[in-house]
């Protein structure tokens, strides 16, 4: 694992992590959009990795309007480079406790059954399947949701 630094979001991370998010072939605008208003409305839950001066990765989560007590994971990216070697993780544990710290009991994320590898990241962190959906977004887009329970 190497050594990354967590830190809330600030408005300079937001070329980075939008080039981050293009390399993944996300919409351009729409990808804009997300990182701009996410970066205000969920200040507190948005956490960049640094590795030495580069954004490699970042996490979104929200509070539940009038459930305080719970929580979803919106987004995880990772830059394709440095992807498996523990970053993911690191941001996991590090938005759990800020979640933790906000009062939250619960957490959900939602996961591609494709996507092996963000599985597996949730499952090591104890998240567990609470249902799967077909045709979540649309059509071929199922996705299994996890939960977790916060101590």
């Amino acid at each position: 694992m190497i050594a990354v630094t967590i830190r809330p979001y600030e408005d300079g991370n937001f070329s980075p992590l939008h080039q981050l998010e293009m390399a993944d072939g996300h919409e351009n605008y729409r990808s804009a959009v997300f990182l701009r208003q996410t970066g205000i409305i969920c200040h507190n839950t948005f956490l960049v990795a640094t590795l030495d001066t580069e954004q490699i990765g970042y996490t979104i989560a929200a509070l539940v309007q009038r459930k305080p007590h719970e929580a979803w994971i919106l987004w995880m990216g990772v830059r394709e480079d440095q992807r498996r070697n523990g970053v993911g993780s690191v941001l996991l544990t590090e938005l759990l406790d800020v979640l933790r710290t906000l009062g939250v009991r619960f957490v959900r994320v939602t996961v591609s059954p494709w996507n092996t590898p963000a599985h597996g990241l949730f499952l090591k962190a104890e998240f567990v399947q609470e249902s799967y959906r077909e045709a979540y977004f649309d059509k071929d887009e199922d996705r299994i949701v996890m939960i977790k329970e916060l101590e």
